[in-house]
């Protein structure tokens, strides 16, 4: 058990030292050209995890740079986060899952660090989740793929793994919010 523990701790520093290399860059584009918002709120949830505040920072001033849509005119867009960013092309959609991880990280981040507009901003971006759904039945709520920023609707196709149920209950019940 001490060898796997130690072997796990240095692939977590050997992980952590190169997820910073990279952001050292700036944003981490991929080869289509575009930079992708769940690779950063995948960042931030780790790095709050393993308690590196200067990680989470960075990775979080490029979504608010980039990503998050908190001054817009559309109230169903803002505090959403565009699922991907090229300098050069205008955003297309939001993306749930997107939305919802950044929401879990800021979370995660306010229990790690106990920061109040950590909480504060991931109760934003939580009922910016929850706006991408719709009650199916008395007791059944989807959430929808994505928020569309030209057509200002909510897509049709709906995928399981843009469900996020659990952090949906964790933080209602911490903020015991019915809602």
């Amino acid at each position: 058990p001490e060898e796997a523990d130690a072997a796990l701790a240095r692939l977590v520093k050997t992980t952590e030292t190169q997820v910073v290399e990279g952001l050292n860059g700036g944003l981490p584009f991929r080869e289509d050209g575009y930079a992708y918002a769940i690779d950063l709120a995948n960042t931030m949830r780790a790095a709050a995890r393993v308690d590196n505040r200067p990680l989470f920072n960075r990775a979080y001033k490029m979504i608010e740079a980039d990503f998050l849509r908190a001054s817009t005119d559309d109230e169903r867009a803002r505090h959403t986060v565009l699922w991907r960013y090229a300098p050069d092309q205008p955003p297309d959609a939001s993306g749930a899952k997107e939305t919802g991880v950044l929401a879990e990280a800021l979370w995660v981040a306010y229990e790690q660090w106990g920061e109040p507009r950590h909480r504060k901003q991931a109760l934003r971006v939580l009922e910016a989740y929850l706006r991408h759904g719709s009650w199916v039945s008395e007791n059944r709520f989807l959430v929808k793929n994505y928020y569309d920023y030209q057509a200002r609707r909510v897509s049709e196709n709906t995928w399981l793994l843009n469900q996020m149920p659990h952090l949906v209950w964790r933080i209602g019940c911490a903020t015991q919010d019915s809602t």
